[in-house]
């Protein structure tokens, strides 16, 4: 386990970005309101895929909202300076939400100054009596064309969260590569006699 690792998670006001975090990382999930989130940090140790563990940060960031004047959504640029990756959160329940997270890619990708960022997209899928607003195939279509990984989660099954999360630690913490030298061969030579 190296550095940690800083992760901010951006999405619509009331998404369910802090539900998420607090069912993956604690297994609080209550089904009530939570107070809107100004900013919260939490810290947790994350599985890669090659059985290691990573710290990483998660920056809980207010919810943006589309007004009707303008369709301006931007990432406080502190965030683009102290962001490793972003995981974008969007409900299925929300074709607004899909609508803030599509911008907020695009401020990413305009701020990510020529250095490459991890960024995941996590679509909460809502209670089955809930008529879903996001085409499943259309999403998907929409990540692929922005080159980032898409994975629908419930926040009712926890065991759903862990793969968004376990994909981005992996990506952040790739194994070591190889190097080009030989190694090097300690050679002795016999003393003349």
């Amino acid at each position: 386990m190296g550095k940690a690792n800083k992760v901010v998670v951006v999405g619509m006001k009331g998404v369910g970005k802090t539900t998420l975090l607090e069912q993956l990382i604690y297994g609080n999930f209550e089904n009530q309101d939570i107070h809107p989130t100004i900013e919260d940090i939490y810290a947790a140790t994350v599985d890669t895929d090659r059985g290691t563990k990573e710290m990483i940060r998660f920056y809980d960031t207010e919810g943006f909202a589309l007004n009707e004047t303008s369709h301006d959504v931007s990432i406080p640029k502190h965030y683009h300076s102290l962001a490793d990756a972003f995981v974008l959160v969007y409900s299925v329940n929300s074709r607004q939400s899909f609508e803030i997270i599509d911008l907020l890619k695009k401020d990413i990708d305009k701020n990510r100054e020529k250095r490459e960022i991890a960024s995941v997209v996590v679509a909460i899928s809502g209670r089955p009596d809930e008529k879903r607003q996001v085409d499943p195939s259309f999403a998907v279509s929409w990540a692929t064309r922005e080159k980032i990984r898409h994975f629908e989660v419930s926040i009712l099954e926890r065991s759903s969260l862990t793969s968004p999360f376990t994909y981005l630690a992996s990506k952040l913490n790739p194994p070591p590569t190889k190097t080009g030298f030989a190694p090097l061969n300690m050679v002795t030579r016999k003393a003349k006699e």
